[in-house]
């Protein structure tokens, strides 16, 4: 959490405990006597010795949007920080999916297992797909099979031919 500045005082003077503190992704929960957090905090007044008090925090809801780069449209995942996730998996016409990135550049992979705290935007990286044509001459001469990319243009092949035969497309 954030800092806290510890306090001193004469013994049996009243503690004033400081503001609360703050944990992106959690909510303060109490002071807690021990490290367990099992005993909270009673002390309303300095004892004759040093103690330390510990924060108790609860996980809070953190939300990952999805920016899917031209992909079906994702509703944000909302979940407790530090809960176990798992991502969808976006679809693109044309194009295979290769995962998450945190950067808009696709360079450093989201592979996060657990939520991370706070709001969270990931990038949906693709990869154009390639498509294998083949030509069934039903009988005819060979024609040679090719493979495009989504969206580029296809050139038609030589056309076959067929003893007795005219080719009709």
């Amino acid at each position: 959490g954030s800092a806290v500045i510890a306090t001193s005082g004469l013994f049996e003077e009243t503690i004033i405990l400081p503001i609360d503190p703050q944990k992106l992704g959690y909510t303060f929960v109490d002071w807690y006597k021990d490290e367990a957090l099992t005993q909270v905090n009673d002390i309303t007044a300095y004892p004759d010795s040093d103690i330390t008090l510990y924060a108790k925090w609860d996980a809070a809801e953190s939300t990952i949007k999805f920016d899917t780069k031209g992909g079906d449209e994702l509703d944000d995942l909302v979940e407790l920080t530090g809960d176990a996730i798992t991502l969808p998996t976006p679809t693109k016409a044309g194009y295979e999916f290769l995962g998450w990135f945190k950067d808009d550049q696709l360079t450093v992979s989201f592979d996060d297992t657990t939520m991370p705290a706070g709001m969270t935007l990931v990038y949906a990286k693709w990869q154009v797909k390639t498509y294998a044509i083949t030509y069934d001459s039903v009988g005819g001469s060979l024609v040679t099979g090719e493979s495009h990319p989504f969206m580029t243009p296809i050139v038609e092949p030589a056309e076959p031919t067929k003893t007795d035969y005219i080719f009709n497309g």
